[in-house]
């Protein structure tokens, strides 16, 4: 179990660092692994965080990290202070 948080820790990091200086507009779903490549996160898979899919982990992540529009499958980014 702490090994996943410290896992899912990493990947929030990793997102919230995507969406806020890198992909600005958000990206699809469908999208996520090659983004996280992009910034050197690899072997991504939310089985070793303790979802069953990767839209299971991304509807659970708070706000400040990301958001998620259900209707289209986007990952956008978290909502200005």
């Amino acid at each position: 179990m702490e090994r996943q948080g410290k896992r899912e820790k990493a990947i929030q990091k990793a997102v919230r660092f995507l969406l806020t200086e890198k992909c600005t507009d958000g990206f699809p779903l469908s999208e996520l692994i090659e983004k996280l490549e992009m910034v050197n996160v690899r072997g991504f898979a939310p089985e070793k965080l303790g979802y069953k899919t990767t839209e299971k982990f991304v509807r659970r992540q708070p706000e400040a990290v990301l958001r998620y529009r259900k209707q289209d499958q986007m990952i956008l980014p978290p909502r200005k202070r």
